[in-house]
């Protein structure tokens, strides 16, 4: 039998090259996939990152007051970019001041700490007045109860409805440290 030129290109014939088609073909849809997988795990992100981004964070701290550089402020403060919701904390152990202010007028009295506070906008802050550096020092050098650190869990919601909760730990002897 006579073989034609065209039976064959490269040394392979037509059923040979079908089957590199065949391969090239799988090859293609396997990247293809592998590179949607890919997009989708990037958007997946992106979101994460987006919605994190446009979350309310609230953080509990101490600061000095602004009536006297001698007192200090319990302060929650919204540093996220959208509003928290449904604000509720709880002090563990409670905290007794060094001179408590008399009955209705403990520091776990302050509505925003033994109540709700409905909406913390962006930049917003609740704060109360924690404690007197000097009548910290003068408890911590007696026999009294010395000061304690406590935790302030602060539970809230963003604006999908998420329940949010995050814990810190006070410490009104070192937030106090440097006032005297």
């Amino acid at each position: 039998m006579l073989k034609l030129a065209v039976d064959t290109w490269l040394g392979l014939t037509a059923t040979a090259w079908d089957g590199i088609a065949a391969i090239a073909t799988v090859a293609a849809f396997g990247a293809a996939i592998l590179g949607a997988f890919l997009v989708l795990r990037q958007l997946n992100q992106a979101r994460d990152l987006a919605e994190d981004q446009a979350r309310p964070y609230l953080v509990a701290l101490i600061e000095e007051s602004a009536a006297d550089w001698t007192l200090a402020d319990f302060v929650v403060r919204n540093i996220g970019q959208t509003a928290a919701r449904n604000l509720t904390i709880s002090i563990d152990p409670p905290y007794l001041r060094a001179h408590e202010l008399g009955e209705g007028n403990r520091f776990m009295d302050a509505k925003f700490i033994s109540g709700l506070t409905s909406v913390l906008p962006p930049g917003g802050e609740v704060r109360t007045y924690l404690d007197s550096s000097r009548k910290m020092h003068a408890r911590m050098t007696s026999d009294s109860a010395p000061t304690r650190p406590f935790t302030a869990t602060l539970r809230y919601r963003d604006r999908l409805k998420r329940e949010i909760i995050e814990s810190f730990e006070i410490d009104p002897q070192e937030g106090l440290a440097g006032v005297s």
